[in-house]
């Protein structure tokens, strides 16, 4: 027998060894034990933050803040969003967020902040919605007829028409 056989049977002889350790171990493996798990979701109303003491509102820099029909709204860097009736302090929304600009309509305002954080409180409702439209900083917002126009870093620009959020522009070299 010439080495060129005896090379290719021990390479043959290898892989034969490899894939029957392989196809044994699938084979012979036991099957995994199933587990049952019962998941119950019960909702549960979140409670609206009301503190006792309002100096624990202002516990966190002011970013900004604007004025309402009916009210004043502060946005903090690290809090939250603050709003004044005219008689009292309440934090409308607790979600720790760094916020850096609020604009106002008559019945709604309009706050961003970093990683595009998008709050919008409506005078009318008493809602607030949040969502994140973007992995760009937005530093500025002013309001328009129906919504807003918002903008941030490395020229990102959003436009908040009739409640609905639409991208104006990005791309631009500069931050706005």
């Amino acid at each position: 027998m010439s080495w060129r056989v005896a090379a290719a049977l021990a390479v043959l002889s290898v892989l034969a060894a490899a894939g029957i350790g392989l196809g044994s171990g699938r084979l012979f493996r036991p099957s995994p034990t199933p587990h049952v798990v019962s998941v119950t979701f019960t909702p549960a109303p979140t409670p609206s933050p009301s503190p006792i003491d309002e100096a624990t509102l202002f516990r966190q820099p002011l970013s900004a803040g604007c004025a309402t029909a009916q009210g004043v709204w502060i946005v903090t860097n690290g809090g939250g969003l603050l709003r004044y009736d005219g008689d009292t302090w309440q934090q409308v929304d607790g979600t720790l967020r760094s916020l850096t600009n609020v604009a106002c309509s008559p019945d709604a305002a309009y706050a961003v902040g970093l990683l595009g954080a998008i709050l919008i409180g409506d005078e009318q409702t008493r809602q607030i919605r949040s969502t994140d439209v973007t992995t760009q900083d937005l530093f500025g917002v002013s309001s328009l007829p129906d919504g807003a126009l918002m903008v941030g870093s490395n020229g990102t620009v959003f436009v908040l028409d009739n409640g609905d959020i639409q991208i104006f522009a990005k791309g631009i070299d500069e931050s706005l």
